[in-house]
């Protein structure tokens, strides 16, 4: 990964509606090459895929909450994982150090929605020992975006964000693209366009 595919990934975040025609404006490439960039950062993993951000109260999730799970016996660990990728509302599920083996984020309708899903889901399920629960009353920030900043470059990459090694490398991406801007310069001495 590069700087320009840096800089793909920061404009996809902010909008992923973007079109790679306009992506290729911000970026000086041309639209097939960001398209094979994008396609490249999708075979890659580094974009895991394209979605939709909802606002959850509209669709009727206005309880957020977080939930710590126990569970004292690591042979149920997988048999809980299983059980709460099944659940829509668990939008995370981390399993973390402390008192207690997981965190959970969950949106729900309501506190009945919110007791039913503890009370015949999770602590159903074998192993659970205990489980404790952290409403949010409010959000002073909730972002999907991941942050760029400790994206590591690679400098052997041979891709710069200099316009010149960006006119190299987009050769290099599209020479049919690459060879018909040729033709479409003036040659050396003739009339400027304007």
């Amino acid at each position: 990964m590069d700087a320009i595919d840096k800089k793909i990934l920061a404009l996809l975040q902010n909008d992923g509606k973007r079109t790679h025609v306009e992506i290729a404006r911000s970026v000086n490439l041309s639209p097939p090459s960001v398209l094979e960039r994008i396609r490249k950062l999708l075979s890659t993993g580094i974009i895991r895929r394209f979605t939709v951000l909802l606002d959850p109260k509209k669709v009727g999730n206005a309880l957020t909450a977080f939930v710590h799970v126990r569970i004292t016996d690591p042979r149920c660990d997988e048999q809980f994982v299983q059980c709460i990728l099944a659940q829509e509302e668990v939008l995370e599920c981390h399993r973390v150090t402390g008192d207690y083996s997981y965190l959970l984020k969950v949106k729900t309708g309501s506190t009945e929605d919110l007791n039913s899903l503890i009370a015949h889901c999770i602590r159903s399920i074998e192993g659970v020992t205990s489980t404790s629960i952290n409403v949010v009353l409010e959000s002073a920030k909730e972002e999907p975006g991941i942050s760029l900043k400790y994206c590591h470059l690679d400098p052997s990459s041979g891709r710069n964000a200099n316009p010149r090694a960006t006119r190299k490398t987009e050769r290099a991406e599209n020479p049919k693209r690459a060879a018909g801007r040729a033709q479409e310069r003036p040659a050396a001495g003739g009339a400027e366009r304007s």
